[in-house]
């Protein structure tokens, strides 16, 4: 059961309703293929108060958090998925990071500035089980 948690800061009301927000995330993750629609859970949590490099840059951060293993190539699908649903939104949202986590294995992070991409990496989830 993938949760699917996205922080943006409040200003980006301005801009979108929240709830269109989170309906078209969860309609990408649904558009994927990889979840049935029932199984994603999609909430946002808005911040008031942040900072982005050092000013008050509007951002839009994901977390995916998946029991389901998914090769390489499925997260970055999902990833570019995701990416394309929130540009047709906010065109000029400047900052956007999706993060998936995999039980067990390592996180797949992707940044976006902009429709393309601009960074890749997969962080070793360090965390010790207790």
């Amino acid at each position: 059961m993938p949760h699917c948690i996205i922080e943006c800061p409040t200003t980006l009301s301005r801009h979108i309703g929240f709830q269109l927000l989170v309906n078209t995330i969860h309609d990408s993750l649904v558009a994927s293929d990889l979840f049935h629609h029932d199984k994603i859970n999609t909430r946002a949590y808005i911040s008031e108060h942040f900072k982005v490099a050092g000013s008050r840059q509007e951002y839009l951060h994901l977390d995916l958090c998946c029991e389901e293993l998914l090769e390489h190539q499925q997260m970055q699908g999902v990833a570019q998925q995701l990416s394309h649903s929130i540009y047709e939104l906010l065109p000029k949202l400047p900052n956007l990071s999706i993060r998936i986590h995999l039980p067990q294995q390592s996180d797949f992070v992707q940044h976006f500035s902009g429709p393309q991409v601009v960074a890749l990496s997969e962080q070793r989830d360090t965390r010790q089980a207790i």
